[in-house]
């Protein structure tokens, strides 16, 4: 069989297989958005566990500020765009006591951009993040980021993984 020919068969045979890449297009993740009941869509179509998105201005994201130490502490949590600090809270955590102490700063950024998120913990140990955010963030519309005090005292500040 000439090459060509082997070639068009293989090329069907894949498209009877996996199906043809035309087809209906998809909305965009902003039409899902806006299709759904509220700021955010969860999208049942992807993997395990399914995305969540997120408009910016509608659902802006929170910290979560979480003591596991035996210990109360005062953090200071500011966030940075540019230089310019653009948030700044000061939280007291009681003692964990062998729990988790959470607290949530809520709606800390909502626009579009390059941010530190900066703790610093009773006024000595400090640590930051940096992390971008887009108009539509992935992001379950709560907490995309952590400042923790782990169990021996030490200071963490991260993203939560997105669900």
């Amino acid at each position: 069989m000439p090459k060509k020919a082997l070639l068009i068969l293989g090329l069907l045979m894949f498209m009877f297989l996996f199906g043809y890449p035309g087809g209906e297009p998809q909305p965009s993740i902003a039409e899902r958005i806006n299709a759904s009941d509220g700021p955010c869509h969860r999208d049942t179509t992807k993997g395990d566990p399914k995305p969540t998105y997120c408009w910016l201005e509608k659902k802006p994201p929170d910290i979560d500020v979480r003591n596991s130490h035996h210990e109360s502490h005062n953090v200071t949590v500011q966030i940075v765009q540019d230089s310019t600090v653009i948030y700044s809270a000061n939280d007291s955590l009681e003692s964990a006591s062998g729990g988790v102490v959470n607290h949530r700063l809520e709606d800390v950024v909502n626009e579009p951009g390059n941010y530190t998120i900066r703790a610093t913990l009773d006024g000595q140990q400090t640590d930051s993040y940096t992390d971008s955010v887009e108009k539509i963030y992935m992001g379950d519309g709560g907490p995309k980021w952590w400042v923790r005090i782990d169990e021996v005292g030490t200071l963490h500040v991260n993203s939560i993984p997105s669900m």
